[in-house]
């Protein structure tokens, strides 16, 4: 007879109690509760970050930025086009004397250069100041070597046309380096905020579904600040880098822990159902601890650990108001029961075994007299007696009812 038994699982590695290898019934139980966590966890994400006025702020403010590069690409492609026009790869009319002089020109093919060097000019004044004034803009590059050539030809000496396919060339090598720049930067800053937004709804899903405080803390923590990066306006390639790094590492302990926690559930799930089946009454439940009324009398405590033993342990029910040591009917009642408990527990390790666990017993034993729980029930009828002692105090054992205030 036992009224003490331990199972435990035959899943160790390096001397570690592992995760146990869950199958059939068992299986679907663990998988059912960590979707179950999963999906509450996504509602909760769904509700909280859209209240984080910071990441919303933040969003706002990057869109703006988004759309006002979208203009600044959209102007730059607009005065590509135009300068590629100029006085290069669409070759000008051909004009004959009588138009050259007709539009105030020299009759000499002198005056073609400063009218390619007009047009860059006219080309150069068109660009808007926000476009100038942008940063990274070549301004610079553009405007030195035309201002060196509008010198030279104030002196009489028009560069040639070679010089001027030059700077023509030059400005638009110059122009299209800087578009380029634009559209990779307008990529980068579009891929790092849609990261950063996925970074932010993983860490606070990973709050939400981890069944760990510890776990939580680290979190929030975490989350923190990625919020305070963000509130700084900037989150740098180097600043996201970390982030990721470490919401890595908790995700793959949380991982962990999370198959631990199901395929606890699973068990205590499982043991639960099947002493339902046998009768067994349930008094108290709880994530790793549960108590049973055992049929016919006494109870059974169930616990499980960190390492995945399932303890169960007779517990005797004495009246209230009896003391001392157990008279021979009391004795008599509790090894029946103990011997009751014996073969249910047998019958229990092979239904679990059925379901799909790697269960085996560990350890039994007869609980000494000496050492055996004890829980105090209160019977209706030791209620009667005391009221009956006591009628002035009776009305304190009165159940409340809704309608009385």
């Amino acid at each position: 007879m036992s009224g003490e038994i331990v199972m435990v699982s035959g899943a160790t590695l390096g001397g570690i109690v592992a995760v146990p290898i869950l199958v059939g019934a068992a299986y679907l139980l663990a998988q059912a509760w960590v979707e179950q966590r999963r999906q509450k966890a996504e509602q909760q994400r769904q509700t909280e970050v859209a209240r984080i006025t910071v990441w919303q702020t933040h969003c706002q403010i990057h869109h703006q930025k988004l759309a006002c590069d979208r203009e600044q690409i959209q102007t730059l492609q607009n005065h590509l086009a135009i300068l590629r026009q100029v006085s290069g790869i669409t070759p000008l009319p051909a004009a004959t004397t009588q138009e050259i002089q007709s539009r105030g020109f020299i009759e000499t093919t002198e005056a073609l250069p400063t009218a390619r060097l007009a047009e860059l000019g006219a080309w150069l004044e068109q660009l808007p100041e926000a476009l100038i004034h942008a940063p990274g803009f070549p301004k610079e590059g553009l405007y030195r070597q035309y201002q060196r050539l509008t010198a030279q030809a104030a002196t009489g000496q028009p560069p040639d046309a070679e010089i001027l396919d030059g700077l023509r060339e030059g400005m638009e090598r110059t122009l299209s380096e800087f578009l380029t720049h634009l559209e990779r930067h307008q990529v980068i800053q579009r891929e790092r905020l849609a990261n950063t937004g996925i970074l932010l709804n993983r860490l606070v899903t990973l709050e939400h579904l981890t069944t760990e405080a510890s776990l939580q803390i680290a979190t929030r923590a975490l989350q923190s600040h990625l919020l305070a990066a963000l509130e700084r306006g900037v989150v740098s390639a180097g600043d996201f880098d970390f982030f990721e790094r470490q919401t890595q590492a908790l995700e793959r302990h949380n991982e962990e822990q999370l198959a631990r926690a199901a395929a606890r559930h699973a068990m205590m799930a499982s043991v639960s159902r099947h002493l339902a089946d046998m009768g067994y009454r349930s008094l108290t439940q709880a994530d790793d601890q549960t108590e049973w009324a055992v049929p016919g009398g006494e109870r059974l405590r169930l616990s499980i650990g960190e390492d995945f033993q399932l303890a169960f342990r007779l517990v005797h029910e004495r009246p209230l108001g009896l003391m001392g040591a157990l008279g021979q009917d009391e004795r008599n009642r509790v090894r029946h029961q103990e011997a009751r408990w014996c073969h249910d527990a047998r019958t229990l390790l092979r239904r679990l075994v059925r379901d799909g666990m790697d269960l085996r017993v560990a350890f039994e034993a007869e609980v000494p007299e000496a050492r055996l729980p004890l829980v105090v029930v209160e019977r209706p009828e030791d209620w009667q007696e005391e009221e009956a002692e006591r009628p002035d105090e009776a009305i304190q054992r009165k159940a409340w009812r809704p309608d009385e205030t």
